[in-house]
């Protein structure tokens, strides 16, 4: 994963023609993007955006996009988490591809060609999980989580904070899978190690439209899935 903003000096990226760019919204999307195409001959280029980069989303995707074009890149796509309203993510998306002046797809998971200056690139945006309201990557993971061995344990951790406190079920699945990942690893409980030492995996059908939507940026002489 690369967090190419770095406010010290202009943004630029090590891209050249035909790399596959995937653009983020935050770093355990960046570890899923990554993990999903680790067998690719060609990794892609794998980017999200700098917070402390007081340029909103919109000219940090235009950088991104103006630096592709030039170098002639073969697609960028961009994952995003519905969060706590999928409109508004859609919404947030849309507006970078028009800061970019590149057309978005009509809805999300699809994939399209457009021609721009002279050169033909796919374009592309996924929201998480996808067709639901809400959510984050924490939902897709929910049902392996609560199947494991402490997923009794989990369920009532879960019943306590309710009965505590009532939380929305994006921030309560977010807690539960975290906790789950604390018990396999206390020091670490980021996606990225999560991943890659098996602790969660991407190989079920909550994920099978995410593998699709992927693949469809990788070059045609690449391996399928798994």
């Amino acid at each position: 994963m690369i967090d190419p903003f770095n406010p010290s000096r202009p943004p630029r990226l090590e891209l050249k023609r035909g790399d596959a760019v995937f653009v983020c919204e935050g770093k355990d999307d960046c570890a899923l993007v990554e993990h999903l195409t680790a067998r690719w001959k060609f990794p892609p280029i794998v980017v999200t955006r700098n917070l402390e980069d007081k340029s909103d989303w919109n000219d940090q995707f235009r950088t991104i996009v103006q630096q592709g074009l030039a170098r002639r890149i073969a697609s960028i796509g961009v994952l995003f988490d519905a969060e706590t309203n999928r409109r508004k993510s859609e919404k947030t998306i849309r507006n970078m591809f028009k800061a970019a002046e590149i057309s978005p797809p009509s809805k999300a998971g699809l994939v399209q060609k457009r021609r721009v200056n002279g050169d033909t690139i796919k374009t592309g945006f996924f929201i998480n999980p996808p067709g639901k309201s809400n959510g984050a990557l924490e939902t897709s993971f929910l049902p392996q989580v609560m199947e494991s061995e402490i997923g009794g344990c989990l369920r009532k951790l879960r019943s306590c904070y309710r009965g505590i406190r009532r939380m929305k079920t994006i921030r309560e699945n977010k807690v539960v899978v975290r906790t789950f990942l604390a018990h396999r690893r206390p020091y670490n409980t980021g996606l990225t190690l999560a991943l890659a030492k098996s602790d969660l995996n991407c190989k079920r059908p909550e994920f099978e439209k995410l593998r699709k939507f992927i693949h469809l940026f990788a070059p045609p002489e690449l391996p399928l899935f798994d």
